[in-house]
Parts: structure tokens; C-alpha cells; sequence
């Protein structure tokens, strides 16, 4: 599974964007989770306590981590990530 997940191209993925207003209701609703892809040097200067920190290179290592249950949106300033 890791290494199908390492090969997996974004544009293969399906992504969906939301608002902050979106997202902040789902939280509240136990909907959905924040995950923060960056990596810790970022997140120590600008992290943000309700989310899951799991740097993008670390992520198929730590896939067990995640929710299955909720809607997972991920958090990182660049669109390369």
C-alpha cells in the first residue's frame, strides 16, 4: 500500500477545495480533520494546535494515523505539496 501511495501522481488524485467558513463547519460538526503537511520547521513557527502534523515525506510511513471516518484536508501554503 505505501508504495502504491508513493506513486500516485496529484493529478490522479481527486481533489476538492473549501473555504475556511466550509471547513470550520465540518470541524465543528466532527466532520472533518485538518491535516498540516508542512514540514516542522514551519510548523513550529506557525502551527496550529487542533490540527494532525504529519510532514509530507512522513505521510505514507504514517497513513495509520489518519481518521478513516472523516473528511481529511490538508493544510500547506504551497500548491506543490
Amino acid at each position: 500500500m505505501k508504495e502504491l501511495i508513493r506513486n500516485i501522481q496529484m493529478k490522479d488524485v481527486p481533489q476538492m477545495r473549501l473555504t475556511p467558513d466550509q471547513f470550520i463547519e465540518l470541524y465543528n460538526k466532527d466532520e472533518a480533520v485538518l491535516v498540516d503537511i508542512r514540514f516542522p520547521f514551519e510548523t513550529d513557527a506557525w502551527a496550529m494546535k487542533f490540527s494532525i502534523n504529519i510532514p509530507l515525506n512522513e505521510l505514507p510511513d504514517r497513513l495509520d494515523e489518519l481518521p478513516k471516518d472523516k473528511l481529511l484536508v490538508c493544510a500547506c501554503p504551497e500548491n506543490f505539496r
